[in-house]
């Protein structure tokens, strides 16, 4: 099977994971009202993840300063072999979460709406090949 097709079948092996993690920032928003930048990271192999041996999913919170974003995505991908990512964070009016793997990216936008003093999460809007983190897929550049 060529590359492209593994990592397709991979990619969409992938998704559902990540769609569960999307749900979850319902139940988070709720209990906090606000979201914390977070990026999941699914290795391609085992990986030693605090002394432990794992091919499963990894969570990491980012660095408070956004500079370093970068370097730590980068530092992500290659000590934990990354296959794919879920990247999510709040912005001024909406929560933003992309899933990258080789194949692409797929996202989903949630806008926070006021409703009075309280601030409620709207219905995701998902987008496919749009968003990137740049890691591991880009626009008009199938993998890194």
């Amino acid at each position: 099977m060529p590359e492209s097709s593994v990592d397709q079948l991979i990619h969409e092996a992938l998704l559902p994971y990540a769609q569960s993690g999307v749900r979850g920032i319902y139940a988070t928003w709720a209990a906090d009202q606000r979201i914390d930048p977070v990026v999941m990271v699914w290795p391609w192999k085992k990986v030693d993840y605090h002394g432990i041996y794992t091919n499963d999913v990894l969570p990491f919170d980012l660095p408070k300063d956004r500079k370093e974003w970068h370097g730590f995505f980068q530092h992500l991908r290659d000590k934990y072999k990354a296959n794919a990512v879920l990247f999510v964070e709040q912005r001024d009016a909406e929560i933003v979460a992309i899933f990258e793997s080789p194949h692409g990216t797929h996202s989903w936008h949630i806008e926070i709406s006021a409703h009075g003093d309280v601030h409620i999460l709207e219905a995701p809007k998902e987008k496919t090949d749009v968003d990137s983190v740049g890691l591991l897929w880009r626009p008009n550049k199938k993998s890194n």
